[in-house]
């Protein structure tokens, strides 16, 4: 009997995580991990490099063994499905091709081997946008097609639930594109997805819940609306009187810094209130809009990576400026550029606080920092110092 059959929403499987940690020898991989992935979500599973998420995947999936604690799939482990591959799809890495294989044919040996039918194959691969390619030898394919075609794979027992590690790596921005609308089309069936990924951005148009973790250990477990509600808003003001304008708020109790040498940020206020400051004293403002908390903005908070904007030292500082006036008064050695960056990661090799500015800063922009002499033009002195902002002729 074929795995691919009707199936309602109460079939849908949920993943359990519960009280999961993975030891490799010394190393805490994987720390008393637990949640839920409940059927017609997706889920972004979010941490930074070396959190425990791959691992914790693979636990889920019965390819790696827990120190303690269990993953249930339906309330069983995985190892123990009668059909594992209508439980669960997944995709955890490009896995390799037969080059000489073409991707029909690279179905069907997975077809034969799990016992699903051949009728899935072209079904499958026209819902990823292969069918056109069908015939193609797969080492001949673009790392998209490729990830397409692992997506493919995944999809061949029908599943209620798909686990993807990464699943936009490789994709053109069409490609992303319409990934995001597959995922939503998949889980508006009732069925689940979990989905672990760096691309925070992109994965804040994608997820409905996350799950984030760092050092094998579970930080936040909510929906983004939940996550995002608590962090502060602010007011972002493009304006050539930076300076002026800053200082204004400030003595109006309002907190501010600095994105750029021209872009002043107001935080816990609205634009309702800025704006008649910015009226009551005539400044020209060249764009100001309100900026709420972004997924990238909590993810950060709480991996200790600061939230963006930083609200001490360590902004770019309006003209003109002095060594260690970075930012709202006062600022303090190892205070530059992102917070928690410290002495000497700025500008050239060894550069020592007050001297440089931000990494990456080129010469030749009003209000930037550089090696004097540097790009096509100089400052008034023939060369930039250390210390200084560097000015056009």
């Amino acid at each position: 009997m074929s795995e691919n059959q009707d199936r309602t929403a109460g079939d849908m499987p949920t993943i359990e995580v519960r009280g999961l940690c993975k030891r490799f020898g010394h190393v805490v991989a994987v720390d008393g991990l637990s949640f839920t992935i409940v059927p017609g979500k997706i889920t972004g599973f979010f941490g930074p490099n070396g959190s425990g998420k791959t691992t914790t995947l693979r636990m889920i999936l019965g390819l790696v063994r827990p120190t303690s604690g269990i993953t249930l799939v339906d309330g069983v482990p995985y190892a123990q499905l009668p059909h594992p591959k209508r439980a669960v799809g997944a995709v955890l890495e490009t896995s390799g091709f037969y080059p000489s294989r073409s991707a029909r044919d690279h179905l069907r040996v997975l077809c034969a081997m799990s016992g699903i039918d051949y009728s899935r194959v072209d079904a499958v691969l026209a819902m990823v946008g292969l069918a056109e390619v069908a015939s193609r030898r797969a080492g001949g394919f673009s790392l998209g097609m490729r990830q397409r075609l692992e997506l493919a794979s995944a999809l061949l027992g029908d599943p209620g639930a798909l686990i993807l590690d990464e699943p936009a790596n490789g994709l053109d921005p069409q490609g992303i594109a319409w990934l995001r609308g597959f995922l939503r089309w998949y889980a508006s069936q009732g069925r689940s997805v979990l989905v672990s990924s760096h691309l925070l951005t992109e994965g804040a148009q994608i997820v409905d819940d996350v799950v984030i973790v760092a050092n094998g250990r579970l930080l936040a477990r909510s929906t983004v609306a939940e996550l995002t509600a608590s962090l502060p808003t602010y007011v972002r003001i493009r304006t050539p009187e930076a300076e002026r304008l800053a200082n204004l708020l400030a003595s109006a109790g309002i907190r501010v810094s600095y994105e750029a040498y021209d872009v002043v940020l107001a935080a816990g206020t609205n634009t309702s209130v800025v704006g008649p400051i910015i009226a009551s004293h005539g400044l020209v403002v060249e764009q100001m809009s309100s900026v709420g908390g972004t997924l990238e903005d909590a993810f950060l908070a709480l991996t200790g990576g600061g939230a963006w904007p930083a609200q001490v030292p360590g902004q770019w500082a309006p003209q003109p400026a002095q060594p260690g006036q970075w930012g709202p008064q006062p600022a303090q050695p190892g205070q530059w550029g992102p917070q928690g960056a410290q002495p000497g990661q700025w500008g050239p090799q060894g550069a020592q606080p007050g001297q440089w500015g931000p990494q990456g800063a080129q010469p030749g922009q009003p209000g930037q920092w550089g090696p004097g002499g540097g790009g096509t033009r100089a400052d008034s002195d023939g060369g930039s110092q250390a210390g200084e902002w560097y000015q056009p002729r």
